[in-house]
């Protein structure tokens, strides 16, 4: 009976999250502005190693990820906000 596959065939170097948020802008005066339709989004970036110099096989190769009940071992690192008009 076959088992699990013995060898590594990838591994996962790094795990980055990027936030970012967009609005639009209201001018009703040169004074006032209203911010309209804000929201926030945050992307995911994974850095694997398959282990491979060229060569890509089945073995080596994702064709599909889902990604769910995700934990955090250690929460991720917060950066300064930079804001930009």
């Amino acid at each position: 009976m076959p088992g699990k596959n013995q060898k590594t065939v990838f591994e996962v170097n790094k795990i980055v999250f990027f936030s970012n948020c967009d609005a639009k802008n209201k001018t009703s005066s040169s004074t006032n502005f209203t911010i309209e339709n804000l929201y926030q989004y945050t992307d995911m970036a994974i850095f694997i190693n398959n282990h491979s110099t060229d060569e890509k096989t089945s073995e080596n190769t994702l064709k599909k990820v889902s990604i769910n009940n995700i934990k955090f071992n250690k929460m991720p690192e917060l950066r300064r906000a930079k804001i930009i008009f």
